[in-house]
Order: C-alpha cells, then sequence, then structure tokens
C-alpha cells in the first residue's frame, strides 16, 4: 500500500520528496508519475499532504490524519495510522463483497439455467404439449406461456437489463442515483444493517484516527464524517455536527450511528478522557460483530439460494413432465 510505504521511508529518515521519488520506484506508470508530479511539489515547499492528496485522491479522514501527524511533526506515525484506517477499510468492505459474491453467483446461475430450459428445451418440447389438447396442467400452461414471452420479447429484456446496469453504474456516481440505491439496499434484510454497521464502524475508526493525531474533536468530527458511505446516516451525522462543536458529548452526537455496546464504550472512554482509543476499540468490536453477521448471513443464503435454484429447474422439468405422464397413463387406459 502506497501509504504505508510512505510512512516507512519517511520513518527510516528520508525527506517528504526522496520518500515520494522512492515510492515511485517500480510503481506503474500513471502511479509513477503522479509521485512524481508529487515529489516535485513536496520538493517546491508545499505541503506533504496537499501534494500527495492532489495526485493520490485520499479520503477526508485520511487526509486530516496526514495533515495533523505533518504539523505536529510525526508524519510517519501519522501515515501508519492512515494506513491502518485504509486497511480495515478495505478489509471489511472485501468481507463484504465476498458474503454478497456466492448468493448473486447462484441467482445468475438460476436465471441462465432457467431461461436455458425455457428458450432451449421447452420449444423443442412445445409442439408435442400443444398436441396433447386442452388437458394440459396449469404449470404447463403457464411455463409454455413464459416460453412463449422470453422467445418474442428476449431481446428488449436484455436490452433493459444493460440500460439499467449502465445507469445504476455510471449514475451511483451521482448523490441522488446513489442514495436512492442505498434506500432500495437498506430494505433489504441482511444487505441494510450490514451496510449501516460497515458505515458505524468506519466513522468510528476514522474519528479515533483523526483524534489520535492531535485533531480537535469538531473538526476531526466533521472529517469523519466523510468516511460515511451510507448518504441517510451522514446526513444524521452532520446534523449533529454543531452540537459536537457546542461541546456536545460524542457519544450522544453517534448515537443514530453506533450500536448500544459501542457507545458505551465511547461513553466511558469520554468519561476516562481517552475518547480515541474508545472510539478504536468500539470499530474493532463492530467490525468483529459484521464478520460474524456476514458468515452467518453467507450460512443461511447458501442453502436457501440452492434451494431456490432446485425449485426453478424442478419447476421447468416438472412441467415437461406431468403432461408426458398424463398421456402415458391414458395410453396404458
Amino acid at each position: 500500500m502506497l501509504i504505508e510505504r510512505l510512512g516507512m521511508y519517511i520513518g527510516a529518515g528520508l525527506p517528504v520528496d526522496r520518500a515520494l521519488l522512492a515510492a515511485a520506484d517500480g510503481a506503474p506508470a500513471r502511479q509513477e508519475d503522479s509521485l512524481k508530479r508529487a515529489a516535485a511539489a513536496a520538493g517546491s515547499g508545499q505541503p506533504f499532504w496537499k501534494a500527495i492528496d492532489r495526485e493520490a485522491r485520499l479520503p477526508a479522514s485520511v487526509r486530516g490524519i496526514v495533515s495533523c501527524g505533518e504539523a505536529s511533526g510525526g508524519l510517519a506515525s501519522a501515515l501508519a495510522s492512515a494506513a491502518s484506517v485504509m486497511e480495515r477499510s478495505a478489509d471489511m468492505k472485501s468481507k463484504c463483497l465476498s458474503a454478497m459474491a456466492y448468493p448473486a453467483v447462484i441467482a445468475c446461475a438460476t436465471v441462465a439455467i432457467s431461461i436455458g430450459l425455457m428458450r432451449g428445451v421447452m420449444p423443442q418440447i412445445e409442439p408435442l404439449l400443444k398436441g396433447i389438447g386442452s388437458g394440459l396442467p396449469p404449470l404447463t400452461v403457464a411455463v409454455m406461456a413464459a416460453s412463449d414471452l422470453l422467445a418474442s420479447y428476449w431481446g428488449y429484456g436484455l436490452s433493459a437489463t444493460a440500460a439499467l446496469a449502465a445507469v445504476l453504474w455510471y449514475g451511483h456516481r451521482f448523490t441522488p442515483v446513489r442514495a436512492a440505491i442505498q434506500r432500495a439496499l437498506a430494505l433489504v434484510p441482511l444487505v441494510g444493517p450490514a451496510a449501516h454497521a460497515y458505515s458505524a464502524s468506519a466513522m468510528a475508526r476514522s474519528l479515533g484516527a483523526l483524534m489520535a493525531s492531535g485533531m480537535p474533536v469538531d473538526a476531526a468530527y466533521g472529517e469523519a464524517i466523510g468516511a460515511v458511505p451510507l448518504l441517510k446516516l451522514r446526513r444524521s451525522l452532520e446534523a449533529k455536527k454543531e452540537g459536537v462543536s457546542r461541546g456536545e458529548p460524542l457519544n450522544a452526537a453517534l448515537k443514530p450511528a453506533l450500536p448500544a455496546y459501542a457507545s458505551s464504550i465511547v461513553a466511558a472512554g469520554e468519561m476516562s478522557g481517552d475518547v480515541a482509543a474508545a472510539l478504536v476499540r468500539a470499530a474493532d468490536i463492530m467490525d468483529k460483530e459484521l464478520d460474524r453477521s456476514l458468515k452467518r448471513a453467507a450460512s443461511l443464503i447458501e442453502p436457501l439460494m440452492m434451494m431456490a435454484m432446485g425449485t426453478a429447474v424442478g419447476t421447468v422439468a416438472l412441467s415437461i413432465m406431468m403432461p408426458i405422464y398424463d398421456m402415458s397413463k391414458a395410453l396404458q387406459h
């Protein structure tokens, strides 16, 4: 990770511009050019955090940690703290995506197999089934109608799916579209709570790291809000910003985000005077709880998805077999 390497170079005694040039050595061509420009800017007297942020576009919380560390003379330790925040955030994001990847693959496979059966097998059997007459089971009639609909409009369906995917992919950059997507995901039983827990952990960890780097509480609170991906939660936390600047306890300001046990840890940290460490500790515990929740959800979702796949395939197979079985019985009589 770039931030971690820069911290190692600066901790070893290299000036910031030399550290940036050392990090550029062996980096991909695009990143190498960015780091060389940042080194030139730092060498000309620009603050390190501005030079690196202009090229690397650091998250708001990480930018705050680095700027405070540079101002206090502890840039190497600040970079190590920023690297830890980014690593933990990336790790939890990877776990969340991994937990959702398997159900998504099974769902896509189920849809693909069902479409394959209705587009590949059903049209071959349909003339035989229609020759039986009006005595077809309702399930067979429904599957045949779905197969005919798919044969007639599959191009439109494919185009609409591609258009929707493109709108979601590119529209996610715009706040109204992203807010709509997040509202829809919040209604999904397992996804909504996981997204809230991830956002709460990111807020607590970033706020703790910013305060540990020496940033005042109100400024740290404002910077840490930028680490919250859920827009609804971010707005509720922003509404508390003025109260924090007036001296309102962090425990009260963070109540919309934190679960009860994490809120108690922060309250204990405020009473003991070590709220930064309490916030990081609360974030660690929330990460562990989220990890356990994701594992439980995965263990529950896997058999359900397999059952859904079996049901979809079995429905098509049963719709074909039922009239054939009825016809064989009639021939026997």
